[in-house]
Order: C-alpha cells, then structure tokens, then sequence
C-alpha cells in the first residue's frame, strides 16, 4: 500500500514538472540556451508589455496603397478597405496565443515571439502532448527597445 502511494505521488509530481515545460517561457529560455549554448541560470527572460504580435505583424505588412481612382472615391476606398482587412484576417488568426520575449545572458540579447499549441480537452501530458511543441521564432517586425517589463 505504501509503495502504491509512492509511485501516485512520483506520477504526480512528474506530471507537474512535464506540464511546467509546457509555457512560452520556457520555450524562450530553451530557445535562447540551444541557439547561444548559454546556462539557464545566466539568462533573463522579460515579457515585452505594450506591444502584442497582432502589432508587430501590421507593422510588417502595412496595407498597400489603393489604386489612385480608388482612393478618390470614398464609396469604393470603403469596399476596398473592408476587402484588405478581411484577407489580412487569415494571417493574424491565432496571434493572440504569442507571447513575446525580450531574452539576454552570455552577452546576447534577442526577442522572441513563443507559442503553445492549445491544450485540447481530454489532451494528455507527456511525450508528443502539448508542451513539446511550445516554440519560439523572430518576431515579425522588430520589438521597440523600452517594450519589455519584468514580472
């Protein structure tokens, strides 16, 4: 019985500790270790507060201008507008489950934009789950210096 207890309790905590690598903050301390070889305890992970990847991806692909008799006239610069925003829609789906990162140790300092997949209901923890697809990448457009904020 005893040892029953044991192997629940060591199930539980391991379940724990997987699940904890499961967070975009984890994806940028491994992201930044893998790519500059640099110790977990030498590096500062900061939310960047202020700026949202929906931001930096407008500011990547700012909208083209219109055709000159287009713009003249407010009626079809309307369509025009309203036909832009809804093909920019498909790109910016799922931006909201980025976070980004200012990240620096072992004299190098990037951002991040991470990402988790979403947890699904009846989703199990452990090898091929969730948290093994956490990521990070560059963000799509630079990051203004000043955005990040410790926690």
């Amino acid at each position: 019985m005893m040892e029953r207890r044991v192997r629940l309790c060591l199930a539980v905590l391991l379940a724990a500790a997987v699940a904890g690598c499961g967070s975009q903050k984890e994806a940028a301390f491994r992201t930044f270790s893998e790519a500059y070889s640099c110790p977990r305890e030498r590096m500062t992970v900061a939310p960047v507060k202020g700026v949202t990847m929906r931001d930096l991806w407008l500011r990547a692909n700012p909208l083209p201008e219109p055709p000159a008799d287009v713009r003249a006239d407010p009626a079809r610069f309307a369509v025009w507008r309203r036909a832009q925003d809804k093909e920019r829609e498909g790109p910016l789906r799922g931006v909201e489950s980025y976070e980004l990162f200012r990240v620096s140790g072992c004299g190098q300092a990037v951002d991040y934009a991470c990402y988790c997949p979403p947890q699904r209901t009846g989703a199990t923890q452990g090898s091929g789950s969730r948290q093994d697809f956490c990521g990070c990448e560059d963000p799509p457009a630079p990051i203004p210096q000043g955005g990040a904020n410790d926690e």
